[in-house]
């Protein structure tokens, strides 16, 4: 175990950097959660070590990584955690005097890099226009909607429930029914505008006529529960997963795979990945680009069925 005076040091330095991410990267909860998860890692390594952080080795840094393999934790799990551990490692560096940054020099492990899951467009359908049989009409529509919000507009599950009704002073995100657009400000407070389709403004339309039959606590949020309470993302989850198994849909359908279904389709249908990379909100083109990935075995697969050369 760690000395007190080492522990005392270590939880003080993580709870500064946790406050910096906070209030000068402005990162979300959620990623504040997955980096105070992926450090509490790391101190838990540290008091097996009986070091701090200013005199951990990357060897150390290794052998952590080797015993978080040991226990099962994936290639892509393992990256994820050692670019939280760099980011702190690197603000050790550059603001509390931090000689040497342990984790320089530390190489990402392999990983296969797995495609996007996606839905085909009749399935999209099928989830939106498909009723649910014991749902009340207030929680019809409202599922309803959120297909449509999701599916037609590409957005992120977070960026989803900050929704408001209209634009006030403090609103994060909102919708304009009159310009059918949606105003988003998603990851790293970046703010992007996306047209709504009229099938999801009618959805909407409907919606926000049975909205009113709950006096909701927040009187801004767009999506709301049976108590009047803003739906979180967990909530939204399980909605959309109730929802594709009364549907008889084979597959589990999470949010995020709407969004994917989103950006495949628009970039098979107009072959404009700038204005995918645009729509999604993508700061860097190189995560966009992996939807031509999907575009191209989409592309593979008609001409395995068309082509009389591809046919044995």
């Amino acid at each position: 175990m760690m000395t007190p005076s080492l522990e005392i040091k270590n939880n003080q330095l993580l709870e500064h950097y946790l406050e910096y991410c906070q209030y000068e990267k402005r990162l979300a909860q959620r990623s504040l959660a997955i980096y105070q998860n992926d450090l509490n890692q790391l101190v838990k390594f540290c008091e097996q070590q009986n070091c701090g952080f200013e005199n951990i080795t990357a060897q150390q840094i290794r052998s952590c990584l080797g015993q978080l393999r040991l226990q099962g934790y994936q290639a892509s799990t393992l990256n994820l955690i050692l670019s939280s551990w760099r980011g702190f490692f690197n603000w050790l560096t550059r603001y509390q005097g931090l000689a040497v940054n342990p984790s320089v020099g530390i190489k990402s492990l392999k990983q296969q890099h797995r495609l996007p899951k996606v839905i085909s467009i009749e399935q999209a359908t099928q989830l939106a226009e498909t009723p649910v049989s014991d749902d009340t009409p207030f929680l019809e529509l409202r599922d309803q909607a959120i297909v449509e919000m999701l599916y037609g507009s590409g957005l992120r599950v977070a960026e989803l429930c900050s929704l408001d009704t209209h634009q006030h002073p403090k609103a994060i995100s909102w919708i304009d029914m009159q310009q059918a657009l949606v105003m988003v400000k998603g990851k790293g407070h970046k703010e992007r505008i996306v047209p709504m389709g009229s099938i999801c403004q009618k959805a909407l339309e409907k919606w926000l006529a049975h909205r009113t039959q709950i006096q909701p606590i927040d009187p801004f949020a767009l999506f709301i529960g049976n108590r009047g309470s803003r739906l979180t993302p967990q909530s939204i989850w399980q909605r959309l997963k109730r929802r594709a198994e009364k549907s008889d849909m084979s597959q589990a359908i999470h949010p995020h795979m709407l969004r994917h279904s989103f950006a495949s389709h628009i970039l098979q249908s107009s072959r404009d990945i700038r204005a995918v990379q645009e729509l999604l909100g993508h700061s860097n083109i190189s995560t966009t680009q992996i939807y031509t990935q999907l575009d191209f075995q989409h592309l593979a697969t008609i001409y395995d069925a068309s082509h009389p050369r591809a046919k044995k």
